[in-house]
């Protein structure tokens, strides 16, 4: 199945990081983003078999 939640996902950790740059906000772990690609990769798929 086609999707974009890993591209989106790492949109999100640019963002993160140049906030972290800007405002000093730390930015979450690459393995907690990835984790988060994959549940809601998931959650799409067995939305879609419903």
């Amino acid at each position: 199945t086609n999707s974009n939640i890993f591209g989106e996902k790492l949109r999100e950790q640019v963002e993160e990081r140049l906030d972290f740059y800007d405002k000093g906000v730390a930015p979450r772990k690459n393995a907690d983003v990835m984790k988060a690609a994959i549940d809601d990769m998931l959650n799409k798929k067995t939305e879609d078999l419903e």
